[in-house]
């Protein structure tokens, strides 16, 4: 999870660093459409990139903050072939996560991969926590905490719930959400919620403006959190990280062939020093140009990080990528100190990302490992 005593700006490299290509291009287009100070830009003919022409490093490298130019991102467009590759299933998936959170030792591993194949359609778990416990000679309380760390750590949001009631409640207590109703709601008032919103102001003596709104927020979260997994798109994943190897080197790639170019809008400054706004849209307008420019900043992070850590698997698992050995991940508390970086830092790098190596597609997780305690007190 993220840690809450980041500064912001950490905050915000750490949301956009867990982005895959999907995902982050739904964020650009809508930051696009919200923000004034960006926009899509179209490339230059100098900037295209060709199949049959060497790639202009200066366009990946460039520092795109220079303080003569107007700050753009330019995405990585060298012509590389990638392929898609199924989806995990919703179990396989998490299982891959389990094996990421910190603190849990084998013992702990098997009793969330016990629950994680135990779950139903819903994506609940079903089983009473002293029979799981029973199965594994472990004390009840035991099973309870690597129980929450499934639900507190893993997506989506929901999952191993008991029943509708515990899944929304821990969406909202992820989501950071601190008003009181939106849990009174789901605590009391489950079934009414999106019925009669004047009745239920009425009968927890709040505005009904709160109740319809905190009704709206609830609407907005699901109840079967296994169905959001079935659901979602695409039903096949890209890769993210591209590790080529070209004669007896490997070279490593960002997979960045749906991002488009983007350009801060310099233009909308002007309104800002012109002392013609009135002092609330002077501030939007300078909050949204920070904004802008600390978005930029951070794709910029995130592919040198995601580049890095390619570049870091190659020595390290270089047998694995020669076809000469089988894989043995690397642990995440080893690789910081290499990259610079925090073991959360990584983890949410590693987030949803997929690579693609000349021994296929893998998900960019399944080369890390966590260190695992021997002993444990709980």
């Amino acid at each position: 999870m993220v840690n809450r005593s980041e500064s912001p700006q950490e905050l915000g490299f750490l949301e956009i660093l867990a982005k895959s290509q999907v995902e982050l291009l739904n964020v650009i287009e809508q930051l696009v459409e919200t923000n004034l100070f960006l926009e899509i830009a179209e490339y230059e003919e100098s900037e295209e990139i060709r199949e049959d022409e060497e790639t202009d490093e200066e366009l990946i490298s460039a520092d795109i903050f220079d303080d003569d130019n107007v700050p753009v991102y330019l995405p990585s467009k060298e012509y590389r072939e990638y392929h898609t590759v199924d989806k995990p299933s919703l179990k396989e998936h998490l299982v891959m996560g389990l094996h990421l959170l910190e603190e849990l030792d084998e013992t702990d591993l098997a009793i969330g991969e016990y629950i994680i194949y135990n779950l139903d359609d819903r994506g609940f778990i079903t089983i009473p926590l002293e029979n799981i416990a029973k199965r594994f000679n472990v004390d009840t309380e035991r099973v309870g905490k690597v129980l929450i760390a499934i639900q507190e750590e893993l997506d989506p949001p929901g999952i191993a719930a008991r029943n509708a009631m515990e899944c929304l409640l821990i969406q909202l207590r992820r989501m950071g959400v601190k008003d009181d109703l939106p849990y009174l709601l789901v605590e009391r008032y489950l079934p009414m919620i999106g019925s009669d919103t004047a009745f239920l102001a009425r009968l927890l003596n709040r505005p009904k403006e709160e109740v319809e709104s905190a009704c709206a927020l609830l609407q907005k979260l699901t109840a079967f959190p296994a169905k959001v997994w079935q659901e979602s798109d695409p039903p096949s994943v890209l890769p993210d990280l591209i590790i080529d190897k070209l004669d007896d080197r490997f070279e490593v790639y960002l997979n960045e062939a749906m991002i488009p170019k983007i350009r801060y809008f310099k233009e909308y400054e002007i309104l800002i020093y012109k002392n013609e706004l009135s002092e609330e849209e002077q501030k939007l307008l300078e909050t949204m140009r920070h904004e802008a420019i600390e978005f930029l900043r951070n794709l910029d992070r995130r592919r040198s990080l995601l580049i890095e850590i390619g570049n870091f698997l190659v020595e390290r698992v270089h047998q694995f990528l020669c076809g000469e050995a089988d894989l043995t991940p690397v642990m995440i508390e080893e690789a910081a100190p290499t990259l610079g970086v925090p073991v959360s830092t990584i983890l949410h790098a590693l987030r949803g990302k997929y690579v693609q190596t000349p021994r296929g597609i893998f998900p960019l997780s399944r080369f890390f490992t966590r260190r695992k305690k021997h002993v444990k007190s709980w």
